[in-house]
C-alpha cells in the first residue's frame, strides 16, 4: 500500500513515525493513545475513591454531631428543590379529572381509568371465558370472577371461597392418609412412644424431661461407645439385641432422681448397658485408668492396673 509522504508524521515525544488518517485515534502515534486512555481510567478510579472517603467521612460526622444533620435539613428545606418538590406532590394528589368508566373517583398522573375499574377491565382482557369449579364442577362467568377478585388468588379454578376452602381440606386430609403409609411416619411414631414411656417415669420423680432423637444423641457421639470405645450401629429390626448395637443411656439413672436430657444422656453399647444396669459408679475405673495414663508412663512403670490405681490413690509411685 503507497502512503503519500504528507500523512507520516514524527512523534518528538515518543521518537517514532505514524500515518495520520482521517480518522481521530490516528492523530498521535500509538503510545501517545495508550496513555491518554490509562489517564482517563485512572481519573476515574481517582474520583470513585474520593467519593467513597467523602461518603464515609460525612458518615461519620452525622454519627458523631447529630446537631449538624438538623442544620442540614433546615437548610435544605430553605432551597428552591426542595420547594419545587412539594409543589410537584401537591399536584398530583390534587386532581379535578374523574374516571372515563364510573365517573366516581378521581384520577391522577394522567390516567383514564380509576383503580377500580382496572381490575375489572384486567379480568375482561385475560379471563373472559366460561370456567368450571375444580370443586363442585359448576360453570361461571365473568360476573363471578369480578365479584371473587381479591379473594382468591386462582380465578378460573374455583367459583367461590367455600369450594376453595373445601378442597384445601379434602387435600390436606388425602396428603395425611398417604404420609401415614411412609415409613418417615412410622419412625416418627416409634419415636414418640419411646419418649412417651421416659416421660412418664421422669415426671412421676419430678425431674426435668426433654424430648430427645437418638439418631441426634448417636451423632453427637460419632456412634462410640462411652464404655468400651467400639463403634456402634444404629438399632433397627435385625440388630436390635446385637451386642454392638447403640442405645440411650441415662449418666445419672432415673430411678435414683436423673433426668431425660441430652445432659443426663450418653451412648453404651447394649453390652455396657446391661453391665452398668442402675449403677452410677460403673465406669469410674475406666476413667481413673485413663487419667493415670495421661499422668504416668506405662512403659516406666512395671504394675498392673489394680496396683497402679492404688498408687494414684496415694499419690506416689515406686
Amino acid at each position: 500500500m503507497c502512503v503519500s509522504k504528507n500523512n507520516v508524521k514524527y512523534c518528538i515525544k515518543h521518537n517514532c513515525s505514524y500515518v495520520q488518517r482521517g480518522s481521530s485515534d490516528r492523530m498521535h502515534c500509538r503510545e501517545c493513545t495508550n496513555e491518554r486512555n490509562r489517564n482517563t481510567v485512572r481519573s476515574q478510579k481517582a474520583k470513585e475513591n474520593k467519593r467513597e472517603i467523602d461518603r464515609k467521612y460525612q458518615e461519620k460526622k452525622r454519627l458523631e454531631n447529630p446537631h449538624l444533620l438538623k442544620l442540614a435539613r433546615e437548610k435544605y428545606e430553605q432551597t428552591d428543590k426542595f420547594r419545587d418538590r412539594i409543589i410537584k406532590n401537591t399536584l398530583v394528589k390534587s386532581s379535578n379529572i374523574y374516571c372515563v368508566k364510573c365517573n366516581n373517583n378521581r384520577v391522577y398522573n394522567n390516567n383514564n381509568y380509576c383503580n377500580d375499574c382496572n381490575k375489572v377491565l384486567h379480568i375482561i382482557k385475560n379471563h373472559d371465558f366460561i370456567s368450571v369449579c375444580k370443586h363442585c364442577n359448576k360453570e361461571y362467568g365473568l360476573d363471578i370472577k369480578i365479584s371473587n377478585y381479591g379473594k382468591l388468588f386462582q380465578l378460573n379454578r374455583y367459583c367461590s371461597v367455600k369450594c376453595n376452602n373445601d378442597s384445601k381440606k379434602e387435600n390436606y386430609v388425602n396428603y395425611r392418609k398417604e404420609y401415614k403409609k411412609t415409613e418417615t411416619f412410622k419412625k416418627s411414631q416409634r419415636e414418640r412412644k419411646r419418649n412417651g414411656t421416659y416421660r412418664k417415669r421422669v415426671i412421676k420423680s419430678g425431674n426435668t424431661y426433654e424430648y430427645i432423637l437418638r439418631r441426634v444423641l448417636f451423632q453427637r457421639f460419632n456412634y462410640i461407645c462411652q464404655g468400651c470405645n467400639v463403634k456402634c450401629v444404629h438399632p433397627n429390626d435385625v440388630n436390635y439385641n446385637d451386642d454392638n448395637c447403640a442405645t440411650i443411656d441415662h449418666i445419672k439413672p432415673i430411678s435414683k432422681g436423673g433426668s431425660h436430657t441430652y445432659n443426663n444422656t450418653q451412648l453404651l453399647c447394649r453390652k455396657c448397658n446391661w453391665m452398668k444396669n442402675d449403677n452410677e459408679k460403673y465406669f469410674e475405673h475406666k476413667q481413673r485408668v485413663k487419667q493415670m495414663e495421661l499422668q504416668f508412663d506405662l512403659n516406666i512403670v512395671k504394675h498392673g492396673t489394680g496396683e497402679q490405681l492404688s498408687l494414684f490413690e496415694q499419690g506416689c509411685v515406686s
